[in-house]
């Protein structure tokens, strides 16, 4: 059952993404539904970006929320489409995927700890996280999220780190996942390929490939 979000794709900003309803008493079901009512205000939102993330010629849009409690470690992402229910009128955003707590991100980032939103000119959304700005080990992760068959697949992993005491070796690492290759510190490396939903995927997995965790 997709969430209305009352506004056109074309003013999808923050106030107008942070006006979500209520959850729909009928169509498709979202990836990822829990079944209660997103709330939520536009101070919550750390990144929005809009694209056509299912190359159908209709404009999209994603945002990352942040949450609530203070002492959770996991923000929400929203994924909507236009045109994916018969319940809504035209020009109107349903949510065809939400993922609660699945972005490494903090109530209220600091900098070096916001996370990021990009959609790319082939349609994916890259999802970036990073902790740059405190601690030993500073680290950014991105997520290529590409649109297959109504689902939302993990087709590349990128993360790098740095020690700043400079006891362990930095880490620079790309993986191209449906392909099975990958580059880690300028070394060719091949992995056994894989196509996984985004909502099934596991970050620790992809970062072992790259020799971290």
């Amino acid at each position: 059952m997709p969430i209305a979000l009352p506004c056109f794709v074309r003013a999808a900003r923050p106030a107008c993404l942070a006006a979500l309803l209520a959850i729909s008493a009928s169509g498709a079901a979202a990836e990822g539904e829990t079944g209660s009512q997103a709330s939520f205000s536009a101070s919550d939102i750390a990144a929005v970006a809009t694209g056509d993330f299912d190359r159908d010629g209709s404009r999209d849009a994603a945002m990352i929320v942040l949450p609530a409690d203070e002492s959770a470690e996991g923000a929400d992402l929203y994924i909507l489409m236009e045109g994916k229910s018969d319940d809504l009128p035209p020009g109107w955003l349903g949510v065809v995927l939400q993922a609660p707590g699945r972005i490494a991100a903090w109530s209220s980032p600091l900098a070096g700890q916001v996370p990021t939103l990009t959609a790319l000119e082939d349609g994916s959304l890259r999802v970036g996280t990073q902790n740059t700005g405190i601690g030993r080990n500073a680290w950014e992760e991105e997520v290529t999220l590409t649109a297959e068959d109504g689902r939302f697949l993990v087709s590349r992993f990128a993360y790098r780190s740095f020690d700043r005491l400079q006891d362990e070796a930095p880490i620079e690492c790309d993986l191209d996942l449906f392909a099975g290759t990958g580059v880690l510190n300028d070394r060719t490396i091949d992995f056994e390929p894989r196509r996984v939903a985004y909502l099934d995927f596991d970050a620790a997995d992809a970062r072992g490939i790259c020799g971290a965790d």
